[in-house]
């Protein structure tokens, strides 16, 4: 597996010729520059909420997560001509509970501030069915924000794998950012799968089907609930 990774500036100043970088390349990593007094506050936290997952910096508001590295999340029409990436990361919850709110690190570099943001069950170790999915907006172009959805409530049994997942569908075509790595744990590996659709010298042999990813660093999210 080949990793790209690309520095926004670059990529934004070379325009759509960034496609040639992506050549047989299965997913990429992106570096993005984060500029000096750019910054939005986390949302509060809501009280009474069980943690069922979490790896936000939570104690540290200007540090959330990584703002300066992720994985790259592409629409099948962005600006830059890349091939369609949509990310997912795995947890598996230690009790059942039940799922109310999800957040996740995002950050918007391009195009229509709109994504899908879905809890799924897996499937031999890959996002299987979705279990309830929403449309994202207000993505944020800074640190650190988070990308907030709420459910009246999905049952999860404890040791059981599930998937947060982020992709575009026809109302974001054109979406082009970074879900970003998290920062409180860089010793055990995250599980992470991603989802190339281009063309095949764009994607290889994986194209259009979930892949782990090779990446040892965990994306940044959380899900919370109630017992």
């Amino acid at each position: 597996m080949k990793r790209v990774l690309f520095g926004v500036t670059a990529l934004f100043l070379a325009g759509t010729s960034a496609a040639a970088g992506w050549a047989a390349a299965d997913h990429a990593a992106m570096l993005i520059p984060q500029s000096a007094g750019n910054y939005v506050p986390p949302p509060a936290e809501p009280a009474g909420l069980v943690t069922i997952f979490d790896n936000l910096g939570r104690k540290y508001p200007k540090g959330l997560y990584n703002a300066q590295y992720g994985q790259t999340l592409a629409g099948p029409q962005n600006a830059f001509e890349v091939p369609e990436f949509w990310q997912a990361a795995a947890f598996t919850p230690s009790a059942d509970h039940t799922a109310t709110r999800i957040q996740v690190a995002l950050k918007i570099l391009e195009g229509t501030n709109e994504v899908v943001v879905g809890l799924y069950d897996d499937n031999a170790g890959q996002p299987g069915n979705a279990l309830q999915t929403w449309h994202a907006r207000n993505v944020p172009a800074d640190c650190c924000g988070l990308v907030t959805v709420k459910s009246t409530g999905v049952a999860l049994s404890a040791g059981h794998q599930y998937w947060v997942v982020v992709k575009t569908d026809n109302h974001d075509p054109d979406f082009y950012g970074v879900w970003e790595y998290n920062i409180v744990n860089q010793v055990d590996s995250g599980i992470t799968d991603y989802y190339c659709s281009g063309s095949a010298g764009a994607c290889g042999s994986t194209n259009g089907v979930w892949q782990p990813s090779s990446d040892p660093i965990g994306l940044a999210f959380s899900v919370q609930g109630s017992e």
